[in-house]
């Protein structure tokens, strides 16, 4: 389809728009069955599709539940969200049950009931949300997204309609288009409280997680009794705002890497180390982008080009950890004129049509309802205008981010009601930030506590990296007791930094939270 050819299509659109939607009324108590080889129970949650409308179309959410191991020390419910959005929440639990999913010495599984429920139209629920067909789906996972000429950037928008009109012809995404939105989302949450018969919940809500969480808290304060929020999104939705921040946060992460390395053993980093400064550790990675805008190598099938490179070594930006020495590796070995490393990289950091449409087609719906594109900015020359001063700002990442969300122009959604963040008659949450955060950049956390203005606690850990109570055991400590106590300040608001490279040597399992759909 050509661009600009959704002129003609229906927009979908939410019966009660800007209008709040009433509080879930009366409903059935779940009912729970054993499963997953007798150590859960499972139940479906039908909730509708808009809370604000008559609309008989209902929304099924699986939901699974862990109940606490020791039933004398049971505290009530633990539910958990891992963002993305578009990210699955049960499936990364079931899969590492009973293990913490944070660095503690405290077992919640004993505590707690783990309930774990994913966001409306992701993963498991039905319907999920799907907007690729074959040949969008191809072209999305070839795209590169880093548009260097006008006729690039027409053919991105013209994908970007192309799967509008995708998402419109399937049916079954009518119960989600209008309404995936962390409101709605929120009250699914209070009709799983209510389900349940629990006077109140508890919950860790990681990157975008903690958009829901705060979105709760916001509206039924009085039944939240413990939320730990690690690393917050900011409670203003801006797309504009969203782009520039994290694009500058990963391209100044980058140069912490380079710094990082220069410091580095030559064991930690083979890429290069010198004088500490990370100058020349830069300098290097710069030679190797202009190197391949000449002579770019093909390794395992992959073209190994500048903007390839760029998404390779910025992804590896969330995780220092687990992330960061495998990256100089690559590096090294690129420079060396080996590139499968860097190629492993790029492939693990791509989009892959056949495993993550839904992933893909739920961030884009949800960030067109929670952050919607701003008049001036919702025409292609204005969006292609943007995304080049954004690249301009941060040169590694700024393109590759704004042109992610190009999509944006053409999402056939009208940005339905959206609750306010924050609110004063909340009991304090606790929010676990990191300095040096490049998806949730730090300034953010301050943002969000400001916004509930009721003495949220704010626990900084002073390193590098994204969801970091996954990591450092000072984080998941804080964390924990405060689940566990939410009556008790954390015993710290500072976190000292770990160095990334002894850590990776004592914790090497991936992070099962907190990655945004970020190009």
């Amino acid at each position: 389809m050509k661009l600009g050819a959704l002129a003609g299509l229906a927009i979908v659109a939410s019966c009660g728009d800007n209008l709040p939607p009433p509080e879930p009324g009366p409903l059935a108590p779940l009912v729970f069955s054993p499963c997953l080889d007798g150590m859960f129970e499972c139940g479906t949650l039908v909730v509708p599709a808009d809370w604000s409308s008559e609309s008989a179309l209902t929304i099924e959410l699986p939901v699974v539940r862990a109940p606490a191991r020791d039933p004398s020390q049971r505290i009530g419910v633990l539910v958990f969200n891992f963002g993305g959005p578009g990210e699955p929440t049960l499936q990364p639990i079931v899969d590492n049950y009973p293990a913490q999913p944070f660095a503690t010495s405290q077992d919640l599984t004993a505590r707690f009931d783990w309930v774990l429920m994913d966001w409306r139209g992701v993963a498991t629920t039905t319907p999920e949300l799907s907007c690729l067909d074959a040949t969008t789906g191809s072209a999305l996972a070839a795209e590169h997204f880093a548009p260097g000429s006008d006729a690039d950037w027409a053919a991105l928008f013209a994908l970007g309609s192309d799967v509008a009109t995708g998402c419109l012809a399937n049916g079954s995404n009518t119960a989600l288009l209008a309404r995936q939105d962390a409101d709605s989302a929120a009250r699914d949450l209070e009709a799983l409280r209510i389900g349940l018969g629990e006077s109140q919940l508890n919950m860790w809500g990681v990157s975008y997680g903690t958009r829901l969480a705060s979105m709760y808290a916001s509206i039924f304060p009085e039944h939240v009794r413990a939320f730990a929020l690690d690393s917050p999104m900011f409670p203003q939705p801006s797309l504009p705002e969203f782009l520039t921040a994290q694009s500058e946060s990963f391209d100044a992460e980058l140069g912490r890497f380079f710094a990082w390395c220069a410091g580095a053993s030559a064991t930690d980093c083979p890429f290069r180390t010198a004088d500490g400064s990370g100058a020349r550790v830069a300098a290097e990675f710069e030679q190797l982008l202009d190197n391949a805008d000449t002579s770019p190598i093909v390794a395992d099938g992959v073209t190994l080009d500048r903007a390839s490179i760029d998404l390779a070594a910025t992804t590896q930006m969330y995780f220092p950890t687990v992330e960061w020495p495998p990256l100089a590796t690559a590096l090294a070995s690129l420079e060396a004129g080996n590139g499968s490393a860097m190629a492993k990289l790029v492939m693990s950091s791509a989009f892959d049509s056949a495993n993550d449409d839904n992933a893909f087609s739920s961030y884009q719906n949800v960030c067109a309802q929670d952050m919607p594109i701003p008049a001036g900015l919702d025409s292609p020359a204005s969006f292609e205008a943007f995304a080049i001063s954004l690249a301009q700002l941060a040169p590694h990442v700024g393109l590759q981010n704004a042109a992610a969300q190009a999509f944006a122009v053409s999402w056939p959604t009208i940005p339905p009601f959206q609750h306010p963040i924050g609110n004063a008659a909340a009991p304090p949450l606790l929010v676990t930030a990191t300095r040096n955060d490049p998806a949730t950049p730090y300034a953010w956390a301050n943002e969000l506590v400001a916004a509930f203005d009721n003495g949220s606690y704010l626990v900084t850990y002073e390193g590098d990296g994204h969801a970091n109570a996954q990591f450092h055991q000072c984080i998941g400590e804080v964390t924990a007791s405060f689940l566990i106590d939410p009556t008790k300040p954390p015993s710290t608001t500072d976190c000292p930094e770990v160095d990334p490279t002894a850590q990776h040597a004592r914790e090497t399992r991936a992070p099962i939270a907190g990655r945004p759909q970020r190009r």
